[in-house]
């Protein structure tokens, strides 16, 4: 894919499309139906990423739309049920579309958010039912089962393609979950420890909010 720079507002504001470029992802998913489907970078950016270089960038699994999606206003969802990514050097950050675009709403987890240096999975669990111990334990289980599958298949992905994906990018997981959640539970620290050892290499990170740094 030809190297991308396409215009924000006016000449001088550029977005910059390394973050994409680098991990060569129409070559990594060249199996897949959708990005075969293709046939030119602005349907491809269209379709699978979001993008956007605001101080706070909110991140919203919409029902209606189908998928996660940036969303500007939060009044009306409250912040129980978004992630938060600071970004205050305002770099550029894609949000890559993955249950419910890149898969068809299968086992894998909601949405990343790739910068030049960071690809952060996410799976957004707190617009679920986390009020009894047995639905929390079912979407914890459910979560680290959607992150680890994602982050596996990207991983075997490129290593097709003779590439270390955790070389290229700082990896994390990150399982959204209500604030009323308690947070650093044993369970939590149990799933995380699971995870890095499944992965070898990538934290699971139980947390709403994430600080994006150049």
């Amino acid at each position: 894919m030809r190297t991308l720079m396409l215009q924000r507002s006016n000449i001088n504001d550029m977005i910059d499309y390394t973050a994409i470029n680098r991990l060569r992802l129409k070559d990594v998913f060249s199996d897949n139906s959708v990005v075969a489907s293709i046939t030119c970078d602005e349907d491809y950016l269209t379709l699978l990423f979001e993008h956007s270089a605001r101080n706070h960038i909110f991140v919203h699994d919409d029902p209606e739309v189908g998928h996660a999606i940036y969303v500007a206003d939060t009044s009306s969802l409250g912040s129980n049920r978004i992630f938060i990514a600071n970004n205050p050097s305002r770099e550029d950050v894609f949000l890559l579309h993955i249950d419910g675009v890149l898969y068809n709403h299968s086992s894998k987890c909601d949405c990343a958010l790739l910068t030049k240096n960071d690809l952060f999975f996410i799976e957004l669990k707190s617009n679920a039912n986390n009020r009894t111990i047995i639905s929390l334990s079912s979407n914890y289980q459910m979560a680290f089962n959607q992150l680890l599958f994602t982050v596996q298949d990207f991983i075997a992905r490129f290593k097709v393609e003779k590439q270390d994906l955790c070389s290229l990018v700082n990896v994390k997981a990150f399982a959204v979950f209500n604030k009323t959640v308690p947070k650093n539970s044993a369970y939590q620290k149990k799933l995380s420890a699971d995870f890095i050892r499944a992965t070898k290499k990538v934290k699971l990170i139980f947390a709403n909010e994430t600080t994006l740094e150049m």
